[in-house]
């Protein structure tokens, strides 16, 4: 008795297993025909805005494939599975994607009233075509800053780096041209009275000033009996500061934009001494001969100068320029 009903229940098993294979074939490829024909019509239209649509489906028949092949053999011997090779399919997709979902986005940012849902729309999914698009970062800005009117603007040095004292200013002070071309009103202390549609965060992660360099050359000039021993000095010093433009959701307080940003200043002067006579010398070399020696800027100095090409490249980034 023990037996029979081993063998009954064993048999159920296999049918229950028999008919669960089944419907996982038939799924299987039922969902790869219907994407398969939708792509096909898809590109028989031949009109540009397929592409976001036909990459979808090709990123759909190529996870399909992957989960299958990770399937018992059992399984996919009774589905007659094969792998596919959808790459070359996928990359030309995504590209085609890219391009027309850019071109729209590019062309809704500069319409006056342009459907601001329809263009989030497009951003999203682009998104999803190439989250590491080049311009993504930048169209999300342009929509953020689009539909802002007031925007609070604060400095926020990463632990460890030092700004000198006044850099922090420099950085986030825009003169009038500045604050005209960003489209929303630059608050730089909080008020509860303003309802904020971005918080800009400029998060300085590097600022350092180089060593003063004195590059030194020396050449001989002659001219009859008479000589001069001529020395060039070029005179050079660098600033760097490094770091992101992070924008935030005001309610929530999360990350929306995030975007490296990067300026320089350098100091560089040339002059020349001479051993010897004057007399000696070309009319070149005294011309140099004029130019007097200055001092090396503070590294204060040049990181300050740093700062307001950095806080340009902000204002430039808001505008949209």
């Amino acid at each position: 008795m023990k037996k029979h009903l081993l063998f009954v229940l064993a048999a159920c098993a296999l049918l229950v297993s028999c008919q669960t294979t089944e419907k996982t074939a038939i799924a299987y490829h039922q969902a790869n025909q219907a994407d398969h024909e939708r792509i096909l019509a898809l590109k028989a239209s031949g009109q540009p805005d397929i592409w976001p649509e036909v990459f979808e489906r090709y990123c759909s028949l190529r996870g399909r494939n992957e989960e299958m092949s990770r399937m018992p053999e059992r399984v996919k011997k009774s589905v007659n599975y094969t792998k596919l090779n959808l790459e070359e399919e996928l990359n030309s997709a995504r590209n085609k994607a890219e391009a027309y979902l850019e071109a729209k986005i590019a062309q809704d940012l500069q319409k006056e009233g342009a459907d601001i849902d329809r263009t989030n729309q497009y951003i999203w999914q682009l998104g999803r075509v190439n989250p590491k698009n080049s311009r993504l970062g930048e169209f999300k800005l342009a929509m953020l800053m689009k539909q802002a009117d007031d925007i609070l603007i604060g400095c926020t040095p990463r632990r460890g780096t030092h700004l000198p004292m006044g850099v922090e200013q420099a950085l986030v002070s825009f003169d009038a041209n500045e604050l005209a071309a960003i489209p929303a009103k630059v608050h730089y202390h909080k008020q509860r009275s303003v309802k904020y549609g971005v918080i800009a965060d400029i998060v300085i992660n590097h600022c350092d000033a180089g060593s003063d360099r004195d590059e030194a050359v020396s050449f001989k000039e002659s001219n009859g009996n008479l000589t001069a021993t001529v020395t060039d000095h070029t005179l050079s010093k660098t600033a760097t500061i490094k770091g992101m433009l992070n924008l935030y959701e005001p309610k929530k307080g999360d990350l929306l934009v995030s975007i490296p940003l990067e300026a320089n200043s350098k100091f560089s002067y040339n002059y020349s001494t001479i051993e010897g006579s004057r007399e000696a010398c070309s009319e070149q070399t005294l011309e140099r001969l004029s130019q007097q020696p200055l001092p090396f800027p503070t590294d204060a100095s040049i990181i300050t100068d740093a700062a307001k090409e950095f806080n340009n490249l902000v204002a430039k980034t808001l505008s949209g320029k």
